[in-house]
């Protein structure tokens, strides 16, 4: 059965079906949702339906964005395995402007895994192919394992919420655990893609309060962290270097899929909000 939402236009709620796997996609998602009745903010997709509303070339990634009376959502997926690098080591960012020009008005970002200088990590892979075996409990075992290793290694980093620009909270880092009802998780599915989710209070979103379009950039940040420096070696002009907190140096290496990594990726949008009350 085909999970139904609501497309606003022009005010008037027109229902549509979630498109099938198939279908073609577009870059940036052009409809308003209701968030998922059953959502909770772990990282699991299924309540989200079988496809996301968007998938984004210059970021690699499938996301869909909605909302109820309380919370703006986001939900990502990534199958892309130089993308789920880049989204773990930097941290994903939603950035939200009270205009469509971002350099002209109030913003609000909130990163999440945000890292300070000791946590970052600098060397994760997830490039594990799964073995072409017949044998499909042999293949769920594998992969249940590689999953484990991957959500442990991510999970022993992943302990804060970044946060900027949101009224009564310093700006800087939250716990995942945090009271404020700023939400993120992540988890890895049975296609060892990476899965994303965030809730934000619209409590918090103090320039739209008396409007409905929220002009927003997803931004997948590349690894950035204190002691960056890019240094020129004979024969070599994109060696980084980073210099650890006990003052050492560790070696990241070179190449075009390290500038990539190092590299910020976005793109920007316009959601309108809709009225939860309207849920059918």
């Amino acid at each position: 059965m085909k999970k139904i939402f609501k497309l606003i236009v022009g005010g008037l709620p027109i229902v549509f079906a979630q498109p099938v796997l198939s279908q073609k996609l577009p870059n940036v998602q052009a409809i308003s949702l209701h968030s998922p009745s059953s959502i909770k903010i772990d990282g699991n997709l299924n309540e989200w339906g079988s496809n996301l509303q968007a998938y984004n070339k210059a970021t690699q990634i499938f996301y869909s964005m909605a909302n109820d009376n309380d919370n703006l959502y986001l939900a990502i997926r990534i199958t892309d395995k130089a993308a789920i690098s880049k989204a773990v080591l930097g941290g994903i960012t939603l950035i939200i402007n009270s205009s469509p020009k971002s350099e002209t008005g109030s913003t609000i970002e909130i990163t999440f895994p945000k890292y300070d200088m000791v946590m970052q990590p600098k060397n994760f892979s997830f490039n594990y192919k799964v073995s072409k075996t017949g044998d499909s409990l042999l293949k769920k075992s594998e992969v249940d394992s590689v999953k484990r290793a991957y959500t442990a290694k991510v999970a022993s980093k992943a302990k804060a919420i970044g946060v900027v620009g949101v009224d009564n909270i310093s700006d800087g880092a939250i716990s995942i655990y945090n009271d404020l009802n700023i939400k993120a998780a992540f988890s890895f599915d049975n296609e060892l893609a990476y899965n994303y989710e965030l809730a934000l209070p619209l409590k918090y979103l103090r320039f739209i309060k008396n409007k409905q379009d929220i002009f927003y950039k997803i931004q997948l940040n590349g690894l950035r962290v204190d002691g960056t420096s890019i240094r020129t070696v004979p024969g070599r002009d994109d060696h980084f270097i980073f210099s650890n907190p006990d003052g050492s140096l560790y070696t990241l290496g070179g190449g075009l899929d390290v500038l990539d990594l190092m590299s910020a990726s976005n793109f920007t949008g316009v959601y309108v909000l809709v009225n939860d009350t309207e849920r059918k």
